[in-house]
């Protein structure tokens, strides 16, 4: 073998090996690039949720429903500027649904409790819409919705708001919540 064909294996092979480094290289920070990619997505993620949840507990009436899931016979104020205490008993008559004919209003404060809780239900078939869509996961849900799902299971009222949140074609809102139960 000559000199000349001597060098043109070893630079065939050298080129070779650059190739296969340059390749291996390449890969590398092709999986490294999906690795931030995907930390990007998860912050994303979980901004999108906190935005969410914020939006959710500045809402004057749907953080009211959360207060009366915390604290019985907390007192409001009702839309003739009267100041009442809601109770589990006026929140339960609040949701009835038996037989009631829905087009005859409701007294002042049962109405204030149904108020509070479309707001309520309002955010969370948003958060379920989101989960759907991959905007956020439930994690990022996970507090503080599991606690107010847990206030109401300890307060023996997460059946007259399933029942209600059926009637009123909640059917995100039941599913989101069923994963906190």
């Amino acid at each position: 073998m000559t000199t000349k064909e001597t060098w043109d294996v070893i630079l065939s092979i050298a080129t070779v090996l650059i190739a296969a480094g340059a390749a291996w290289k390449a890969l590398l920070e092709f999986k490294l690039n999906r690795i931030q990619r995907m930390e990007d997505l998860r912050w994303k993620q979980a901004e999108a949720a906190k935005k969410l949840i914020d939006e959710w507990l500045t809402d004057e009436e749907a953080y009211d429903f959360c207060k009366m899931l915390e604290y019985e016979n907390r007192v409001f104020i009702n839309e003739n500027g009267d100041r009442f205490s809601v109770n589990n008993d006026l929140i339960t008559s609040a949701l009835t649904t038996e037989d009631e004919n829905i087009n005859i209003p409701h007294e002042v404060n049962r109405r204030f409790v149904r108020d509070c809780l479309d707001a309520f239900l309002y955010f969370t078939e948003l958060m379920q819409q989101g989960l759907q869509s991959n905007l956020y996961l439930l994690e990022n849900l996970k507090f503080p919705l599991g606690y107010y799902v847990k206030k109401m299971k300890e307060v023996k009222l997460y059946q007259s708001i399933n029942e209600y949140a059926k009637r009123y074609g909640y059917d995100d809102s039941i599913k989101l919540l069923s994963n906190f139960i």
